[in-house]
């Protein structure tokens, strides 16, 4: 399974952030988004690697 998330940052405007839609928040924020290969069951997630 491959997994996409959005890590909200705030600050300083480092390399790779950009303005991204949070589903969890219903608004636009200033994130990184990293993608996350994963392994599961069904229940649980278990993260393999992770890179941006």
């Amino acid at each position: 399974m491959i997994d996409d998330a959005t890590l909200e940052k705030v600050g300083e405007k480092p390399e790779g952030i950009a303005w991204l839609h949070s589903s969890t928040l219903g608004k636009e924020v200033l994130a990184l988004n990293p993608v996350v290969p994963g392994w599961t069951d069904g229940e649980v997630y278990i993260p393999v690697s992770f890179w941006f």
